[in-house]
């Protein structure tokens, strides 16, 4: 157990050192969009927004995500943390180290 406790502590570290994510946490129309946006402009980070990159896959034409996507936006009820990660995920796979990850606190 504590190999594998140090194992990951050490794998932290070292993406940590090659990464750099940033979370901005807020509730709808807090002005999690407006700040990313001066903090894109002024240190050039990559702005991911959660709720756009759920809507942009629940838009796209055979999406994996896009019908589950669309049941939870219909039904008011937040979508899976595991989903909304792996979308984080695939858009942070683009050639950049620094991102603002926008997001409503509830998925956290």
């Amino acid at each position: 157990m504590v190999v594998s406790w140090v194992s990951r502590a050490v794998h932290s570290l070292v993406m940590a050192a090659k990464y750099n994510v940033v979370f901005v946490l807020g509730g709808p129309g807090a002005g999690k969009g407006t700040q990313c946006a001066k903090i894109v402009e002024k240190f050039g980070y990559v702005h991911l927004s959660a709720g756009d990159l759920l809507r942009e896959e629940r838009a796209k034409s055979g999406s994996e995500y896009g019908e589950l996507i669309d049941g939870h936006i219909k039904n008011g009820t937040i979508v899976p943390v595991e989903i909304t990660c792996r979308l984080l995920e695939r858009a942070m796979k683009v050639g950049t180290r620094s991102w603002l990850c926008a997001t409503f606190a509830a998925i956290i």
